[in-house]
């Protein structure tokens, strides 16, 4: 990545780098990787399971649950009605 920073600033008007400290003020001007603006991940939202969870609060709150086990229950009674033997 150096190489094609310090290339890159040799087509900017430095191409008469002929020594050691021309070298190292070309590389000394380049963005260091500790320079990086860290709040720029914390626009994106990492929360993969909100959905879910949004999901599941609202059918136990709502009382959807209840319905699911009385479902259950009526469909099991219903099979063994219904079933020989």
């Amino acid at each position: 990545m150096i190489w094609l920073d310090v290339a890159h600033h040799t087509t900017l008007g430095l191409s008469n780098i002929s020594s050691w400290s021309d070298i190292h003020t070309v590389v000394s001007s380049l963005p260091h990787p500790g320079d990086f603006d860290w709040s720029l991940l914390a626009q994106f939202d990492t929360d993969p399971f909100r959905g879910v969870r949004q999901t599941l609060r609202e059918f136990f709150t709502s009382g959807k649950v209840w319905i699911f086990v009385a479902g259950l229950v009526v469909g099991y009674l219903i099979r063994g009605f219904t079933s020989y033997g």
